[in-house]
């Protein structure tokens, strides 16, 4: 080796040396903490383009598929309020009962938003199939 070469792997012993005696650095109070949700997901919620989150003031949405039957899934929603408490419920047709679709992985996640009035949008199934759209009859809070 030359005294060059000896050069360069000191200097660089001295900067990893100054690195891994430098004090870590204090957490940011503000960053996010992992919460896990307190519902079993169904084994589809696998999607890179899906949205099934949104946060209106102090609430977090989330939607979800549950599994219905073999093969078939169902879509919740759950609300987590700023206390820390969790409701959920299934997206429901127009006669009431939980709506039910076929499993397609990657393509059948729900995606939602909350507009400015407060309505919660779901967007649920759209693989091979028509789209199915749900909108709550009452305002978020």
């Amino acid at each position: 080796m030359t005294l060059r070469t000896w050069g360069g792997i000191a200097a660089a012993a001295v900067v990893a040396l100054s690195v891994l005696a430098a004090p870590a650095a204090v957490a940011d109070p503000s960053s996010p903490s992992l919460e896990t949700v307190p519902v079993t997901v169904d084994a589809s919620n696998q999607s890179g383009w899906w949205n099934p989150l949104a946060v209106v003031g102090d609430t977090t949405y989330f939607a979800y598929n549950v599994t219905a039957t073999t093969g078939r899934h169902q879509v919740h929603l759950a609300a987590r309020a700023a206390d820390g408490t969790w409701t959920t419920g299934c997206l429901r047709t127009t006669a009431g009962a939980c709506a039910d679709f076929l499993d397609d992985n990657g393509h059948n996640q729900p995606s939602i938003v909350v507009d400015g009035s407060g309505r919660i949008h779901a967007f649920v199934s759209m693989h091979h199939e028509p789209w199915h759209y749900f909108r709550s009859t009452v305002a978020a809070t």
